[in-house]
């Protein structure tokens, strides 16, 4: 169990693009909310408002699973690297 937190935590420092200061600051909750709208916002390119009622609809239906949020993640990780080195997105 200690590792999956420890894989939580690494996973939201990625996503909020710190050290994990922001998740010890607040709370794992909320960084894990705040995460998930930045992880929406990125995949579906829809201002915040649409993507976080397309995250929320899809959790109350069961949707969303771990892996889901992972590969999401993943992506995230993926785009922010090739925008930082100016690479095209696509």
């Amino acid at each position: 169990m200690e590792n999956h937190k420890r894989l939580l935590l690494d996973l939201l420092a990625v996503i909020h693009r710190d050290g994990g200061q922001y998740t010890a600051e607040h709370s794992i909750e909320k960084s894990a909310k705040d995460a998930t709208k930045i992880v929406a916002d990125a995949l579906v390119g829809k201002s915040k408002e649409e993507s976080l009622s397309r995250i929320i609809e899809r959790m109350e239906k069961g949707k969303w699973d771990i892996g889901l949020i992972h590969n999401a993640a993943v992506n995230l990780c993926i785009k922010i690297v090739k925008e930082e080195k100016g690479e095209a997105i696509g």
